[in-house]
């Protein structure tokens, strides 16, 4: 079914979303210049002729409210964020928690508390057409106090202690349960402000992790010097490596030849270490906790070429503009096989939904030549907290993730303003499942992006699956992505030691895969608009399991150079 979508979705290219009868003998480009033609003669959703990028059916703040939201100060008096905890009795069989799960309940423990939400913190967009007076009365009314604010989205974070308060809510037993989060003071807030209508969305803010199974956290290590996985005839084989990925995903040295503009990635992620195979951008934030996670994946996009050391990235020439959000939560601590306390090598680092959103509308703002982006946090609900929120007792559960979309949508309408292509992973929640997650649930940015998708007939917020060696789907890879990429035993920088190298698996691997190639597309095509180009991209021949396209860069390229 993502097949036809996807076909329909290249012929409506700029034809308001109506799709164009295409002829069995078109070829791709033929069909694709048909469509655009047809959008330009009618003029639908075109002014004077052109079809412009940044057309979207959100709604974005009106210049006034967005103005105000930018003067509203943080209360400084406002005490550091403090999650609230739900007990976890069972997990994944990849998760980095197994083994504490497993010995907390054989001793009695009942199992393990893990970070979900902010215990007092809320997320609120006011309506796109609220005056000043208006919102500003909308906080007073519930002695809401502000902790940040997002005036290109209409939004704030706010501290909502005084209303659980006021209401009475704070005299409720929080909940020990996902399950029965519903019952916890800061969501019995949230139900209350989301019947004012003056408010366009509210959501808890929820703890979103890079993905937290052993695979993506504890990588793999292997020592330069040893010979080189599909090396070719590099000069630097002996001593350089390149990933069985780039063959796979047609990222070859004839592309690399045409890869001659200079290009900048963005990458969010929860912390990076400096690398002497890492070509950071100025700016970049390098400094905190060092994160095998951060590096894997800028490597996979960046790693320098023919220096002698590390692997060989995606891209050429390439820089990473890196960017950490993450706060310090408390974890459970966690034991490696040694019985050696390795809390520092995996655990607490978390981010707050207010935290990604802002840290990724202000990468936004603060990198205009970044045109892609690439995210790796969700929420991991299998190796976090054990469960499958399709089930019928986690509807609470899917109704934030639905809320927490809203928000997303709406920075995927600003990006879409500023031509940016922002790539996720699909997440890494299937290994115990009968029947894969759909990616839709994995993260509130998947949701978003779904979304918008649905009220514009296109996204600019690419998913992505990861599949192994063999062409298959990774037993780990969520689904209902629109794209995969190498992502099981990836080859890439990490952060042991400047020149640190190891093997990583997941969907966190996949999508910068994704994200790089996609960046390199660009540079070769400037002139082609970034609809045209996620045509190109997202239409290779061959799939996965019959259901996703598998990237091909050189039949991108091909596409394109044909239009």
């Amino acid at each position: 079914m993502r097949k036809i979508v996807r076909i329909f979705a290249v012929l409506a290219l700029c034809a308001g979303g109506t799709a164009v009868a295409q002829p069995a003998e078109e070829t791709f480009a033929e069909a694709l210049r048909r469509a655009l033609e047809e959008a330009a003669r009618s003029g639908e959703g075109c002014v004077d002729g052109a079809c412009p990028e940044n057309r979207s059916e959100t709604v974005l703040p009106n210049a006034a409210l967005g103005d105000f939201l930018e003067t509203l100060p943080p209360d400084a008096s406002l005490a550091p964020p403090a999650p609230a905890a739900v007990k976890v009795t069972s997990v994944s069989s990849d998760s980095i928690y197994r083994e504490r799960v497993e010995s907390s309940v054989t001793s009695g423990e009942r199992g393990i508390n893990q970070p979900l939400q902010d215990e007092s913190r809320v997320l609120v967009m006011f309506r796109p057409n609220l005056t000043p007076a208006e919102a500003a009365q909308a906080l007073s009314d519930y002695s809401l106090k502000v902790v940040k604010t997002l005036p290109l989205i209409g939004a704030v974070s706010v501290d909502g202690s005084a209303a659980i308060q006021r209401f009475g809510y704070a005299s409720q037993t929080s909940a020990t349960t996902l399950d029965k989060i519903h019952k916890s003071p800061v969501n019995r807030l949230v139900n209350r402000l989301r019947r004012d209508r003056r408010f366009e969305a509210v959501t808890v803010d929820a703890a979103l992790t890079p993905a937290q199974i052993k695979s993506v956290i504890e990588p793999r290590l292997r020592p330069q010097g040893a010979p080189g996985i599909g090396a070719g005839g590099s000069a630097t084989a002996a001593t350089e490596r390149k990933d069985w990925g780039l063959a796979a995903a047609q990222i070859t040295p004839a592309m690399w030849d045409l890869l001659t503009i200079p290009v900048t990635v963005g990458v969010i992620d929860d912390g990076f270490a400096v690398h002497e195979d890492l070509p950071f951008a100025p700016g970049s934030e390098t400094g905190g906790r060092d994160r095998d996670h951060g590096n894997h994946v800028a490597g996979i996009m960046c790693a320098t070429h023919d220096n002698g050391i590390g692997i060989m990235g995606v891209l050429p020439n390439c820089k990473v503009k890196a960017a950490i959000a993450s706060i310090e939560v408390a974890e459970p601590e966690l034991t490696g096989s040694s019985g050696d306390d390795v809390e520092d090598e995996i655990g607490n680092l978390t981010t707050l939904l207010a935290e990604y959103v802002g840290a990724v509308l202000l990468f936004i703002e603060a990198n205009p030549d970044a045109k892609v982006i690439n995210l790796s946090l969700g929420y991991n609900w299998m190796p976090n907290y054990g469960i499958d929120p399709r089930k019928r007792k986690y509807k609470r559960v899917r109704r934030e993730v639905k809320n927490q979309g809203v928000f997303i949508r709406a920075i995927l309408a600003v990006a879409k303003t500023r031509d940016i292509v922002i790539f996720s992973a699909a997440g890494n929640d299937s290994t115990n499942l009968s029947k894969p997650l759909e990616a839709m649930w994995a993260s509130p940015f998947n949701y978003g992006s779904l979304e918008i998708e649905k009220l514009d007939g296109w996204t600019n917020g690419i998913i992505v699956e990861s599949y192994a060696e063999n062409l298959k789907r990774s037993n780990f890879s969520n689904v209902g992505g629109h794209i995969a990429c190498p992502g099981s035993d990836i080859l890439s920088t990490t952060a042991l030691s400047p020149r640190s190298i190891g093997e990583l698996s997941g969907t966190s691997m996949a999508s910068p895969y994704c994200a790089a190639a996609f960046a390199g597309l660009r540079s070769m095509f400037g002139q082609l608009t970034v609809r045209q180009l996620l045509a190109c991209f997202l239409n290779p021949p061959k799939e996965i399991g019959g259901r996703v396209p598998r990237m091909d860069l050189e039949d991108a390229f091909e596409k394109c150079r044909n239009l």
